[in-house]
């Protein structure tokens, strides 16, 4: 009777360890046949298919922080900017000081209207840094948190930094689209609206003029006068 009951657990036993191997194979073939639908959604552009097969990945595997990092970027490419800071926060626990990660939710803060967001990851994405454009986003940053007086600061550091003069950066029009202008054109402009803001209008004046003595086509900066002009 033992050796009955020794034969049949270890039978039981073989039959657990089969079902396991035979379980673990079929979770392999089911991540197999996702991460090929994933490439095949990213080959058609199916953003949505491809968030889709990622969150279907993450269902079956959450440590896996890479998926995260993907879906990140394919929330922020189909506009969907909070869900976009949500996976790269989830990501960056496991890369802190991954440079993309942080750019992307600092990217993310900003569409979301939310300055305030960003700007603590302008500043590391700065640290040991003299990118001008960087300083450039970090002063508009500060401004539009109201941060004046650091705003001025972050402008007048970043017409400091060796050959800002000969960087542009992308500035909206009015009529929506872009305008690629010249760095010390477009921090004489941010600073005519820190002094607007200062109810400082004959400086604010001045500073749009030097952004035009610059950039003669600046279409913000001779809205600004227009629209200062108009308001006397």
């Amino acid at each position: 009777m033992r050796k009955s009951l020794v034969f049949i657990i270890s039978c039981l036993l073989l039959f657990a360890c089969k079902q396991s191997k035979e379980s673990d194979s079929q979770k392999d073939k089911e991540k197999e046949y996702i991460i090929a639908t994933y490439h095949r959604t990213i080959d058609f552009g199916d953003i949505g298919g491809a968030i889709f097969s990622i969150q279907s990945l993450l269902s079956r595997d959450t440590s896996n922080y890479s998926y995260y990092d993907s879906l990140a970027i394919l929330y922020y490419n189909s506009n969907n900017f909070a869900q976009s800071f949500k996976a790269a926060d989830k990501a960056l626990v496991k890369y802190p000081n991954s440079p993309k990660l942080i750019r992307l939710m600092a990217e993310d803060a900003k569409r979301m209207g939310r300055d305030d967001l960003a700007l603590p990851y302008l500043l590391k994405l700065n640290e040991g840094s003299k990118d001008p454009q960087l300083q450039y986003e970090i002063a508009v940053s500060r401004f539009y948190n109201k941060n004046y007086e650091d705003a001025e600061k972050a402008v007048m550091e970043t017409m400091k930094v060796p050959n800002s003069d000969h960087v542009f950066v992308l500035i909206a029009a009015a009529d929506g689209k872009q305008q690629k202008v010249p760095m010390h054109a477009a921090l004489y402009n941010l600073l005519g609206f820190i002094r607007e803001k200062q109810n400082k209008k004959k400086e604010a004046l001045d500073n749009y003029n030097k952004a035009l003595q610059i950039y003669p086509e600046f279409t913000q900066a001779k809205n600004n006068i227009d629209a200062l002009n108009k308001s006397k």
